[in-house]
């Protein structure tokens, strides 16, 4: 193994449909900090621009801020949980699209 962290079967196809998109910005809420950078990574190489946070506390702050396209969220983050920060962010962007990872 390359040591990279390994994402389930299920959540790698919900991913996938982002990877066809190109020119895109996401915002990433994943407190693994392996997982993260390879999503990042993984987003970036297909042309998106990728910000990513550690914890749900300021998720719903940053999708006011800056105009996503859609969110890649885990479930269970410090501060805020993924579900509470998918609330947040609902609240101020409702029709953002949303991928649990």
């Amino acid at each position: 193994r390359s040591g990279r962290p390994q994402l389930s079967h299920a959540d790698a196809s919900r991913i996938d449909r982002f990877t066809g998109l190109k020119n895109v910005r996401i915002l990433v809420v994943e407190d693994d900090r392996k997982v993260a950078s390879f999503l990042q990574k993984g987003l970036e190489e297909e042309g998106n621009a990728v910000d990513v946070l550690h914890d749900g506390n300021d998720a719903g702050v940053q999708a006011r801020m800056v105009d996503y396209d859609c969110v890649v969220l885990d479930l269970n983050l410090p501060g805020r949980s993924g579900l509470q920060a998918l609330r947040d962010i609902r609240a101020v962007k409702p029709a953002l699209p949303y991928v649990w990872a």
